[in-house]
């Protein structure tokens, strides 16, 4: 059988084949391979499934460290693990739940960074140090590959700032407030958090920084009596437990020999600076006793010789990789018959919109992305590109969009110290608000929707009900299987398809995701002084309009106005104006006349605007098709009696501009600005343009 004569449905499992050389290996196969061999590739385990071999890992008896590409997807491995370690064989007595799985994970910010550093994230990674420092049972341990490549404070003053409470022990309880307050435990009345203590009479309560519940040390004396969780919001306690470990808060210890080493080290490097001597004595202070502030993390090598995480672990550690790029490459260089997924060269064009059709501030992006890559003839780079259609993308393809879009966002806000989730955002105004406080106040009112002025202030505008019964909708279409989705908050609508060939729809897509923020003829002042916003479509609710008072635009257009040097149209991939392969992919016309570009000669004493005859048309549109085209401007035609205009006179010169400016009653500068109804009481300043 020829391949011309063989069945379309055996071509097609030919082509999901695997590679020559390649096999399908169970989990429990992926591990015993790895147990034998010193290095082990696996491509194509996805989801789950590196968990599953790290699993297999353990069942044989294995500690994993479990590398993750980035924070998130180590955040995923973790739940992961966390799930699995619940089948392992492990001593109930000796092992906590979630002590199986620990995790490493470093500062998603710089430490000089000027945003408030993740307490409970470095709460957890120290005390996951520890854990593995002092011995106890693990079987996974995950952290990023920036996480391998982070120094830490060296096992030993972990081990030695922890403090290990036992029932029936004798305390000091003075020497362990201590010890709590140098490991960065903090000092309060009722313990109510994380990494915190109390000391009252005969009680001692304590919240470790892994543990769910804090713990309840009653005394007499010296002597602990009990040992019982409690609630930290009714403060009842729970069971008894025999023992506790309480490890580190932070990663700076200050212990005195620390302390001293931190101040010899940060003193001479101010002196090799010639930082002033009052600044220079007040940094040591904060630093050698480890005060809260910006940076401190970068100071550690003051206190300790920092070691890699290798530090920590015992040698016969067997180390389990996920690299998610690889797997995506392969992917992709198996549905696509490339050698490498770099030869496949996409490209797409965003407009940033600043505002939704009522005005209120609503950052969206509308993009125009090639439905397909641009690839090498036989995957040679001299050779000409060739454009290649993918198929059309699935709910699940996009939701994997949407999905990791939300990923990076929700990395984004917190590397900045911002989060999506009301509960975890800081107290603290944020710089806009301090800085520019009178902008701040204007996006914010954007943002929510709300009047500022007159009897609405603080409210909602007025809106204008087209009908008291909401118009009727056509019937609901099923959007199960379109490419439509949202994931946290991050939705994703790529339905809309339009075919490169047909240049009308194109320019009509090019137009609806670059308009203006508002139109002018959707905008109009009422009898009443107040201006009325029309939207294009009616709402769901049957709202076809806002009244707004003057003053309550402003905000709405000044949130509309992007920052300074800020684009509001960005290109990638091929056509992006840095990229190499731009001219192979978008068209040059051949320019063969010279004089193609300028303006057609003048007929006697007077320059045409119209009649074009050159036999080689320009390869850009003249200037005036462009204005009629753009903003439907006709500056060809009179507008009283529709014949062509024609060019009378160029005024280059500021003595030339004033004399045809007297000439036709109009002034050299604009007219001066008309009292409203509604009185400004000051000009507001703002930040844009000022260096």
């Amino acid at each position: 059988m020829t391949e011309e004569e063989q069945p379309e449905s055996e071509r097609l499992l030919d082509a999901l084949a695997l590679p020559e050389g390649r096999k399908v290996l169970s989990a429990r196969e992926v591990a015993e391979l790895a147990r034998e061999s010193r290095n082990l590739h696996v491509v194509g385990a996805e989801g789950s499934a590196p968990a599953l071999v790290a699993r297999a890992l353990a069942l044989a008896g294995a500690r994993v460290l479990y590398v993750a590409p980035d924070v998130d997807a180590a955040r995923r491995a973790l739940a992961d693990l966390s799930f699995l370690a619940r089948a392992l064989p492990f001593d109930p007595a000796r092992v906590a739940d979630g002590e199986a799985a620990l995790a490493v994970l470093p500062a998603e910010s710089t430490p000089w960074a000027d945003v408030r550093p993740d307490r409970r994230a470095q709460m957890a990674r120290t005390s996951a140090l520890f854990h593995v420092a002092e011995g106890l049972p693990w079987r996974f341990l995950v952290t990023t590959a920036a996480g391998l490549v982070r120094r830490f404070v060296p096992p030993a003053p972990l081990r030695d700032a922890a403090v290990e409470l036992v029932a029936e022990d004798e305390i000091d309880v003075g020497r362990v407030a201590a010890k709590l307050a140098a490991a960065g435990y903090l000092r309060a009345p009722v313990v109510e958090d994380p990494g915190s203590f109390a000391v009252r009479g005969g009680v001692l309560d304590v919240w470790p920084p892994n543990a769910e519940l804090p713990v309840r040390a009653e005394l007499y004396g010296d002597m602990i009596l009990s040992l019982k969780s409690f609630d930290p919001e009714s403060q009842r306690t729970n069971e008894a437990i025999a023992r506790v470990w309480l490890p580190p808060a932070r990663e700076a210890i200050t212990t005195p020999a620390a302390s001293e080493r931190a101040r010899v080290i940060l003193r001479s490097l101010c002196d090799a600076v010639d930082w002033p001597s009052t600044k220079a004595r007040a940094l040591e202070e904060d630093v050698a006793t480890a005060r809260s502030l910006f940076g401190l993390d970068g100071f550690l090598p003051a206190f300790h010789q920092l070691v890699p995480l290798w530090a920590y672990l015992p040698p016969e550690t067997v180390l389990l990789v996920e690299d998610l790029d690889r797997s995506l490459r392969w992917r992709a260089k198996r549905q696509l018959g490339l050698a490498s997924v770099a030869d496949a060269h996409t490209g797409g064009v965003a407009a940033v919109q600043r505002t939704d059709s009522a005005l209120r501030l609503n950052v969206h992006f509308h993009s125009l992305v090639l439905d397909g890559v641009y690839v090498h003839e036989n995957d040679d780079p001299r050779s000409p590109l060739e454009f290649r259609e993918l198929d059309t993308p699935t709910r699940t393809d996009i939701a994997e969009v949407a999905a990791r879009t939300a990923a990076r966002v929700e990395k984004l806000l917190r590397a900045h110290g911002k989060s999506l989730d009301p509960e975890l955002v800081e107290d603290t105004p944020p710089e806009l608000a301090l800085d520019e406080p009178g902008l701040a106040a204007c996006y914010a009112a954007a943002a929510q929707g709300l009047s500022v002025s007159g009897d609405r202030a603080g409210q909602p505008p007025l809106r204008l009900i087209a009908s008291p019964d909401p118009p009727a909708r056509p019937r609901a279409v099923d959007a199960t299987d379109q490419p439509i989705a949202e994931v946290r908050g991050i939705n994703i609508h790529a339905v809309q398809v339009v075919d490169g060939r047909d240049r009308r729809r194109v320019e009509r897509l090019c137009k609806y995701i670059t308009r203006p923020p508002v139109a002018q003829d959707r905008l109009e002042r009422r009898a009443d002084g107040k201006l009325e916003l029309t939207f294009k479509k009616v709402w769901r609710d049957g709202t076809r309009a806002l009244v707004f008072e003057p003053a309550d635009l402003i905000p709405r257009l000044v949130a509309a106005v992007p920052p300074p040097r800020f684009h509001l149209l960005r290109y990638f991939g091929v056509l992006s104006s840095h990229s190499s392969r731009r001219r192979l992919v978008v068209p040059t016309p051949a320019l063969d006349d010279a004089t193609a570009n300028k303006p057609p000669p003048a007929r006697g004493d007077q320059l045409e605007l119209i009649g074009d005859t050159d036999d080689a048309p320009a390869p850009r549109k003249r200037w005036a098709w462009l204005l009629a085209h753009v903003f439907a401007a006709d500056v060809e035609t009179c507008p009283r009696c529709s014949g062509p205009m024609r060019w009378a006179e160029v005024a280059n010169t500021r003595a030339q501009i004033t004399r045809l400016l007297a000439e036709h009653g109009l002034g050299p500068r604009a007219p001066p600005a008309t009292r409203v109804g509604v009185s400004v009481p000051e000009q507001l300043m703002l930040g844009f343009g000022k260096e």
